[in-house]
């Protein structure tokens, strides 16, 4: 915390030296003990000032698997307390995304979260602006980066992708298909009104393929890919995540390395599908930003109403 605002610059070098600390400023009270207590202080102090409205919190801890958590209650509080938020984490979105979203309406505050499916890729604001009418009917697409990389490799008989630095904290939530299961409880939320977790996703991962099955589906002209999907179905919604061989014509192939690919199918325009050749924590950041930049002319439009 530092009253003259920190300078990004030191800030980045505090980051290189693993100093963080060192940024806090001795002319306000002493460093918060906890993520809360920083929350419930600087947002408080803050709101006193004529801009609270442009008050924005980023929330980019990791996966909470259990119960989304200690990311849900990071942006509980950071709304409760008037601020609007952004998060690239898939806890909060995959398992309080409703409660989220209206406590930020009664707040009159945002809540997003771009880059917590595919990255940078305009997935959300696409069907938010572009196509508000547009009903998802179903989608399927590979969304894991890390298992689409192993796979990848794998037909090249190749293994080493964590030194990349592109697995999540836990690489075995990416193996297991719990973050291709958070993402897939996070698209059918916000674009199909259905109210799952991740728990209800039907997932398999990718820890019982062999080279052997890669490589000969390879030979074929087939691709074997970490396939997440939901449809409509009876009275409610299925959705799967699951190795699935892709033949030779199907318009998910060819989606390799840390490339994304998900297509949807909608009442209004048909099948519609949004993909990206490489994916990375630029693209992450890139999301981030975004956000804040809907955000940022949310508030201003807000400044500009008022002073009409």
């Amino acid at each position: 915390m530092d009253p003259d605002e920190i300078n990004p610059d030191q800030a980045l070098q505090a980051v290189r030296d693993n100093a963080l600390p060192d940024l806090h400023s001795d002319n306000v009270r002493p460093c918060a003990p906890d993520t809360f207590s920083f929350l419930e202080t600087a947002l408080n102090e803050l709101n006193s000032t004529k801009n609270s409205t442009g008050l924005v919190v980023v929330e980019n801890t990791p996966l909470g698997l259990r119960d989304g958590q200690p990311g849900v209650d990071h942006l509980r509080t950071a709304l409760t307390l008037g601020a609007h938020v952004i998060t690239a984490n898939k806890g909060p979105a995959a398992f309080a995304h409703r409660e989220l979203v209206d406590l930020a309406e009664r707040s009159k505050r945002k809540f997003l979260c771009e880059g917590s499916v595919l990255d940078g890729l305009p997935v959300f604001s696409f069907f938010r602006h572009l196509s508000p009418t547009l009903r998802v009917k179903c989608f399927r697409g590979i969304v894991n980066t890390t298992t689409n990389h192993i796979l990848s490799a794998m037909e090249e008989a190749l293994s080493h992708i964590q030194a990349e630095g592109i697995s999540e904290a836990d690489s075995s939530n990416d193996i297991d298909g719990w973050d291709a299961a958070a993402k897939t409880a996070i698209l059918v939320k916000s674009l199909m009104g259905g109210a799952i977790t991740p728990y209800d996703v039907d997932r398999t991962g990718i820890q019982s393929l062999s080279v052997d099955q890669v490589i000969s589906a390879r030979k074929e002209g087939q691709q074997v890919r970490l396939i997440a999907s939901a449809k409509f179905q009876d009275n409610g919604i299925a959705a799967k995540v699951t190795p699935v061989t892709l033949a030779r014509n199907d318009s998910l192939i060819g989606c390799n390395g840390t490339a994304k690919t998900i297509e949807f199918e909608t009442d209004g325009l048909g099948r519609i599908q949004i993909g990206k050749s490489q994916s990375g924590v630029n693209h992450t950041a890139y999301a981030l930003m975004t956000d804040l930049l809907e955000i940022n002319r949310h508030t201003h439009q807000l400044r500009v109403s008022r002073t009409e």
